[in-house]
């Protein structure tokens, strides 16, 4: 029961940590990009890398948006303006606040967490045939 009740736990704080951990998207790394160019926008490129990455943190129901040419469009304009957006908040030095760098922080542990749950249900789950049979027995 105790079990039980510890993996219930842990898939809770998972779906949790899960929703508030967002991706940054594709202008948090500095990191060499790979794939096509999609956009540049003062400097910085949007690629198709960026664009699949975008697209893989999406929600089921929004997945649909980008099968067809508009939605790919649209997509890619809110990725755009992101950019712009972010770019005007560098330079205004809204990134070097002190609420910003308590923001990454939490953010940090938040993800730190996540992973250890993630890794510890993850072990949990391995359960072999044997031991599923003497529960039911």
């Amino acid at each position: 029961m105790h079990n039980r009740f510890v993996r219930c736990a842990a898939i809770i704080l998972c779906v949790a940590a899960l929703a508030g951990c967002k991706s940054k998207g594709p202008e948090a790394g500095k990191t060499e990009k790979t794939g096509q160019v999609l956009a540049e926008v003062n400097g910085a490129t949007i690629t198709t890398d960026d664009f699949k990455k975008e697209v893989a943190v999406l929600p089921p129901y929004l997945k649909q948006m980008v099968e067809t040419p508009e939605g790919r469009k649209e997509m890619l304009d809110s990725m755009v303006v992101r950019e712009l957006v972010l770019q005007d908040a560098q330079k205004q030095g809204v990134d070097k606040s002190p609420e910003i760098a308590a923001k990454i922080e939490d953010l940090k542990k938040r993800v730190v967490v996540e992973t250890y749950l993630k890794k510890k249900v993850e072990e949990q789950a391995n359960i072999s045939d044997a031991d599923l049979q003497k529960v039911y027995d």
